[in-house]
């Protein structure tokens, strides 16, 4: 897919286990614009850590070639 960012939508029995861990999934679908945005608005708590994860990210992707 030669993304280098996307967003992946899965179900599972149990959300507590890694996916590494958990041989009970299935991928429902790849999001090649992945956006957090509707979560910036629940509550001001869950704003910051939707920034935090987007900081996150971009400074991973500036680190990779």
């Amino acid at each position: 897919m030669w993304l280098r960012l996307c967003g992946v939508d899965f179900m599972t029995r149990d959300i507590t286990k890694p996916l590494s861990e958990n041989d009970d999934y299935i991928v429902i679908e790849l999001n090649w614009a992945p956006g957090l945005d509707n979560y910036m608005s629940a509550w001001n708590q869950q704003r910051e850590n939707v920034k935090a994860m987007y900081k996150e990210i971009l400074i991973t992707l500036s680190q990779i070639d």
